[in-house]
């Protein structure tokens, strides 16, 4: 497992990204300021794990909040600060890419986003995620191998 050398720089241009419980998801996460399409809203270190680390993980809750890192090495991070609680959604308001550089995750406006507003992204663009009883992402790898 490596951390990042950068987990001191969490950013966040907005005052304030809050956490709130949202009836029939869970916690969530807005901002208390609007935010401008094209505007960075976080900036999260990662926490690298392995091929191997990876499939340890798989048998734990901690698998659901991990994010695809490099396709080629089966790699996947943790990203620390909101990053792993920011909700989906098939209309997301936010997107992320991942800055191997940096070893971070970036988190954009996608569109301009009111104060208030949930902060989603989609957790598998391209595909239906369907949710039964918190197991969106084992129905998500079942069809991907299909």
């Amino acid at each position: 497992m490596k951390i990042s050398p950068r987990c001191g720089a969490l950013f966040s241009k907005f005052k304030m990204l809050i956490i709130k419980h949202f009836t029939g998801k869970g916690r969530g996460v807005y901002s208390d300021l609007p935010i401008r399409e094209g505007d960075i809203v976080e900036v999260c270190p990662i926490i690298l794990l392995e091929k191997q680390e990876v499939e340890s993980v798989k048998k734990t809750l901690v698998y659901d909040y991990t994010f695809d890192w490099d396709e080629k090495t089966g790699t996947e991070c943790l990203p620390l600060g909101y990053g792993m609680i920011y909700n989906h959604s098939a209309d997301p308001n936010i997107e992320w890419d991942t800055d191997p550089e940096n070893e971070t995750v970036v988190f954009t406006a996608l569109r301009d986003i009111p104060a208030g507003e949930e902060l989603c992204h989609n957790y598998w663009p391209g595909q239906t995620v369907v949710f039964t009883d918190g197991k969106w992402r084992e129905e998500l790898e079942y069809r991907s191998l299909i």
